[in-house]
């Protein structure tokens, strides 16, 4: 059983993970609402391409070896402006919202977690942070989440309220 200390620490060593690598896919726009879901690393070959007018052929033909779903408050600042944020409008005809698309092709070059919440901002190439604000707080609601960092090994959920948990991804054969 791993306990809350050691979890932390494994969550923190994930996350250091993706120092260094780029950013290769951005999932986000009309029908993800305020959502976001980033690809990074390696593209690994997926047994059965996605569905979705949205999609790129990369996202459609590729898994990735780490990606970052956000479901909470989020927002993009560049080295003297905001780019963009989680309230920002979609385009009508989907796509990310204006701005995401300057992470595509960068690689990470910090990550930082900060507690209790286990807030997160994301370093890139070019002066770009995404800051990730955990606003759930529904402790009672099994369902909410704030962000989650998918591995080929785990899924790390950070909940409301400084829950942090893990699940093991279900592989498709």
């Amino acid at each position: 059983m791993t306990s809350v200390n050691d979890l932390k620490e494994e969550f923190e060593s994930q996350l250091n993970r993706l120092i260094g690598k780029p950013c290769w896919a951005i999932y986000a726009g009309k029908a993800t609402g305020s959502n976001l879901d980033i690809s990074f690393g390696r593209k690994i070959p997926r047994a059965i391409p996605l569905l979705g007018e949205h999609l790129t052929e990369d996202q459609r033909y590729h898994d990735a070896e780490f990606s970052l779903y956000i479901t909470c408050a989020w927002r993009l600042d560049g080295k003297s402006k905001v780019i963009c944020g989680a309230t920002e409008l979609t385009p009508e005809e989907g796509g990310t919202c204006t701005g995401l698309d300057v992470l595509v092709d960068k690689r990470v070059e910090s990550v930082q977690l900060y507690g209790p919440a286990f807030d997160l901002t994301i370093g890139f190439e070019g002066f770009m942070f995404l800051k990730i604000f955990c606003d759930q707080t529904d402790a009672d609601d099994e369902y909410c989440t704030n962000y989650s960092l998918h591995t080929r090994e785990k899924i790390y959920v950070v909940g409301p309220c400084s829950q942090l948990r893990y699940e093991i991804p279900q592989r498709r054969m």
